[in-house]
């Protein structure tokens, strides 16, 4: 008997030494009132006072020791379901086979049969929850997630996409006005260089317009003349707006410009002859200079030229270019002893109605 009350005793106090649930570790009055009982069952039962089953007896006292250490909370136990999953803040029911509600917390919200049958394959969105549903035995769980917070943030994050896309769509405007205007600017600029550049030409040309109006009779030599001078403004532009690309240019550019002066040049019955050999690439500067050295010259002889004759050749950077020109009458000297270049080297040599020019660039820029 001892031995049983000793057991007894150590049972209660591991019981409460031992438990893991909030506040039961504190004096319990039940499973002492129980032990105390069987303690005094079983002195009585040594003492002869009480006869019985002893087995029995100590079966019903440890099913009623137990039973206390669980409403006492020493033996955590699982109770009131019910009123533990209404009072939940999880939002979810337990419906039977039929969707029929058995158990329904006090946040969920009321949702018909096709509703809860269509978040069998897949979550269901209901706006700022989403539906979910799991198969358990005798019906389904549903529970209902709150993504409320999320949708508010995906909303803020779409007014800011708009916002963001108005601001770009303004600073794209913004930006496309600003390249419109530096285009403008940088297309006046260059208009302004070139119309500087040519203006003794644009002049020239105005001149002979004028003397075409007057005098009818000059109109075809004015017009050609004319013709000659524009191809040289046109060819002229070209090159500097190649040059607001690099200072080093395609050496067929030369040619070209030559060229087309030549063409124009027919107009006026002058018979030309145009051999080249233009290969690589060559500064502008040097390419400026001999365009301008040509239209001076053919400035100066058109009155009285009948023929031309160019031998270009551009190689290695070095700008070789030889004319001879025929005229009608005696090529004075001063004609030519005006002539010259900014750098380079140049001869010229005249017998009677024909002259014959030379002009060499080289890549150093002295001739040599």
């Amino acid at each position: 008997m001892a031995w049983f009350v000793l057991l007894g005793i150590y049972f209660v106090v591991m019981l409460i030494k031992k438990s893991r649930v909030p506040a039961s570790k504190s004096f319990q009055k039940l499973p002492a009132v129980i032990l105390g009982i069987s303690i005094i069952v079983w002195i009585m039962y040594c003492m002869n006072i009480v006869d019985g089953d002893l087995a029995a007896i100590d079966c019903i006292m440890i099913i009623a020791l137990l039973e206390s250490a669980i409403q006492s909370g020493l033996i955590p136990s699982n109770t009131n379901y019910y009123e533990l999953f209404k009072s939940s803040t999880v939002s979810a029911q337990i419906v039977n086979t039929d969707f029929k509600p058995c158990i329904v917390s006090g946040t969920a919200t009321p949702l018909t049969e096709d509703v809860m049958r269509g978040a069998e394959s897949e979550p269901v969105d209901l706006g700022d929850t989403v539906l979910h549903s799991k198969a358990i035995t005798g019906g389904h769980v549903l529970w209902q997630d709150d993504v409320k917070q999320i949708n508010d943030l995906i909303e803020e994050l779409r007014d800011t996409q708009e916002r963001l896309g108005e601001k770009n769509e303004l600073l794209k405007a913004e930006l496309e006005l600003k390249e419109s205007r530096a285009r403008t600017e940088e297309k006046s600029r260059l208009y302004d260089r070139i119309a500087k550049e040519v203006a003794p030409q644009l002049a020239k040309a105005e001149e002979l317009l004028k003397l075409a109006q007057t005098e009818p009779k000059q109109t075809k030599i004015a017009i050609s003349k004319v013709s000659v001078i524009c191809a040289y403004i046109k060819r002229r532009g070209n090159l500097l707006m190649l040059g607001e690309e690099g200072n080093i240019i395609p050496a067929i550019e030369l040619e070209y410009c030559i060229r087309e002066s030549l063409d124009n040049l027919r107009l006026g019955d002058v018979f030309t002859s145009f051999d080249s050999k233009c290969d690589g690439t060559l500064k502008l500067e040097h390419a400026v200079v001999a365009f301008d050295f040509y239209e001076n010259i053919v400035e100066r002889l058109i009155d009285d030229a009948t023929a031309m004759l160019i031998h270009l050749d551009c190689m290695d950077g070095v700008i070789k270019m030889r004319m001879q020109i025929g005229c009608n009458q005696e090529i004075a000297e001063h004609t030519l002893s005006k002539l010259s270049v900014p750098f380079g080297k140049l001869e010229w040599d005249i017998q009677d109605e024909d002259a014959t020019v030379t002009l060499l660039l080289s890549e150093g820029g002295d001739g040599k």
